[in-house]
């Protein structure tokens, strides 16, 4: 089983792959702010080769509101 730093480490091996998962993260978080969520749980990255040299991440949580108290 990998965790999230093994896969870090191995994703900054290969160029670019390192800053596209921290954009693909901001990207998340930017989305989560502009619906109105409080919090993104659930998060998840999947990687795909489109062409030979050419890969894309995604990253996908689920935003939520948190109850007021």
């Amino acid at each position: 089983m990998k965790t999230a730093d093994s896969q870090y480490l191995q994703w900054s091996l290969i160029p670019g792959m390192g800053e596209s998962r921290e954009q693909a993260l901001d990207r998340l978080r930017d989305e989560a702010v502009r619906v109105g969520a409080d919090a993104v749980v659930g998060c998840r990255f999947t990687t795909s080769m489109i062409t030979q040299g050419a890969s894309e991440i995604l990253a996908y949580g689920t935003g939520v509101k948190l109850a007021d108290e």
